[in-house]
């Protein structure tokens, strides 16, 4: 459930997939150079201990 404070922030989404120790990796850019399938995602955060950071995601094209 979400706390009735957080509703009308604006994320409770956020909230919701964090709770949940699910990290959000927002504003990716070109996913449409990806095939349909057969690609893994990697998010690299930097050695860093901040609550929101930048990350290096890059993706990996399988030769199948």
């Amino acid at each position: 459930m979400i706390p009735p404070v957080l509703s009308t922030i604006g994320t409770p989404v956020h909230y919701i997939l964090l709770s949940a120790e699910i990290p959000i990796c927002e504003d990716m850019r070109n996913l449409q150079a990806l095939p349909p399938s057969d690609f893994t995602i990697t998010a690299v955060p930097p050695a860093v201990d901040l609550e929101s950071f930048p990350v290096r995601i890059f993706a990996t094209i399988s030769e199948n």
